[in-house]
């Protein structure tokens, strides 16, 4: 329901995006294979092995700059695969090239420069090639990403974190639930695979990963707050009560019926909230909340604001 994503060419690359999850979903999440190779990498002991050595890295304190940090948790994460199994190291790339799809590139991080970084990673392992059927999957417009990030949300340990975790859970502890419609899914990641309770609206790996697996669903909202003032501005008096019950109804379900109905009042389906008319007519966040209060940077420092792909956020 929601793979238009905005007017003209510069837009039409979200369908490579999605098809390379779907690649993903159906080859590595619901299986354990692999996605450049015919092997098994997603297995649950794989899995488990990575995400143990993920959450060894060391977290850079938010007053840091990305031109700082990222080498340094870059060059951390290479220093502690150089020792472990190639399987290992090409799960990493992997599960690199998934957190990277959703970030929207710009100047300074190009789809090349994704795509640099995992063949990095994954020359690493030495032994194996890229399958060349799959070459497509890391090409511009399958990196080329949805939606401008938070880089200090984004940091390679985040993302990853939550990423092995969400997948180990599903794979180890099975939720047994459908995945159509996938509300159910939803409230699992909310309330299981959470890794800051405290703060559950402060992880964007989550939002990016339910519009990412169910873009006829999700909308590519990643600010919890843009949501709330998405169903503040459009929804009916029934529906916003709806969305204060947390435990048994998700913004997303509620804003899924609002896109419902705005696509019968209006008469397409080529509508997103980031875009006229719809973008003019609800409250945009100018940014999202700190992600925790540890080292709270003592001025902002290369921040990116939440927008559609092509307009300017970087201050």
């Amino acid at each position: 329901m929601s793979r238009w994503i905005g007017p003209g060419p510069e837009y039409a690359h979200i369908g490579y995006v999605l098809d390379a999850v779907d690649v993903w979903k159906d080859r590595c999440f619901l299986k354990d294979g692999s996605v450049f190779t015919d092997e098994s990498l997603w297995t649950p002991a794989n899995v488990e092995e990575l995400e143990q050595l993920v959450r060894t890295l060391e977290k850079q304190p938010r007053s840091m700059t990305d031109d700082v940090a990222e080498p340094r948790i870059w060059e951390q994460l290479k220093e502690k695969l150089a020792d472990v199994r190639p399987e290992l190291i090409r799960l990493a790339a992997e599960a690199f090239w998934f957190t990277s799809l959703y970030p929207e590139s710009n100047e300074k991080k190009p789809p090349s420069w994704k795509r640099d970084l995992f063949h990095e990673l994954w020359t690493m392992a030495q032994d194996n090639q890229v399958d060349p059927s799959r070459q497509h999957l890391i090409d511009d417009r399958a990196l080329r990403g949805v939606q401008s990030v938070f880089t200090v949300h984004w940091r390679l340990y985040l993302p990853l974190s939550y990423l092995l975790r969400m997948v180990r859970l599903w794979k180890t502890e099975p939720p047994g639930i459908d995945l159509e419609p996938p509300w159910e899914f939803i409230h699992w990641l909310n309330t299981k695979v959470e890794l800051n309770p405290k703060e559950p609206t402060k992880m964007p790996m989550r939002n990016a990963i339910r519009y990412l697996l169910f873009p006829g669903y999700v909308e590519r909202v990643q600010s919890s707050t843009d949501k709330q003032n998405i169903i503040a501005a459009f929804g009916d008096t029934g529906q916003k009560e709806r969305a204060k019950d947390s435990e048994t109804v998700t913004e997303d379900e509620v804003i899924y019926e609002i896109r419902g109905r705005l696509e019968k009042e209006r008469g397409t389906k080529e509508l997103d909230f980031y875009h006229p008319p719809l973008a003019e007519e609800w409250p945009r966040s100018e940014k999202e909340e700190p992600q925790d209060d540890d080292a709270k940077p003592e001025k902002a420092l290369n921040v990116i604001l939440y927008g559609p792909p092509g307009t300017g956020k970087t201050y």
